[in-house]
């Protein structure tokens, strides 16, 4: 094992017990860990804290850990923030300026995935910040084309009502969608 990826497990130890400080001077003896991609995680610190505290996040951003910074799949700690719902991270996030219209391996984008989750607050927070609502991933839809088939009417209604566009002609389906109740979190 290179020093780098037994720096990085340490690390990462750190955010999993929320030892922020420790992971704070870790990174500033280590600073390549700022950037580091672990291949078998396919994962950076940054992501790693996503799935730990918003401290940890915000504690590396602080402190020089890239905002953008992809994992494996290219997705951002934004996407990754919008695909789960999580809007007190994203809100967060956009304090440190990240690139709200990053597109992962995919080209899915932080909106493509509010509107595909039925994360209706978090489409309107990335909207007003900024977010191209019409983007085109590698499968030729839009965040709309994916709010047919997953969003509340409500959702769907306010996405054409801002410009919204399809590229797809699937048919709008019920809501809830066939394998979602809506009492699914």
């Amino acid at each position: 094992m290179s020093n780098i990826n037994k720096y990085f497990k340490r690390a990462c130890r750190f955010i999993e017990n929320n030892q922020i400080d420790r992971l704070i001077k870790e990174i500033k003896k280590y600073p390549k860990l700022k950037s580091y991609f672990y291949k078998k995680s396919g994962m950076s610190l940054i992501h790693e804290a996503h799935f730990s505290s918003i401290e940890c996040v915000l504690a590396l951003l602080e402190n020089g850990v890239p905002i953008d910074l992809p994992d494996d799949t290219g997705s951002t700690v934004l996407i990754d923030s919008s695909s789960v719902g999580d809007l007190k991270l994203a809100k967060e996030l956009i304090e440190f300026k990240p690139n709200i219209n990053h597109k992962n391996n995919s080209g899915e984008t932080a909106f493509s995935f509010a509107c595909a989750r039925d994360e209706f607050e978090m489409a309107k927070f990335l909207y007003e910040h900024g977010a191209e609502i019409n983007t085109v991933d590698n499968g030729g839809g839009t965040p709309l084309d994916w709010a047919i088939c997953y969003a509340s009417p409500e959702f769907r209604t306010w996405l054409k009502s801002i410009g919204g566009i399809r590229k797809s002609t699937h048919e709008e389906w019920a809501y809830p969608p066939p394998n979602m109740s809506i009492d699914d979190d």
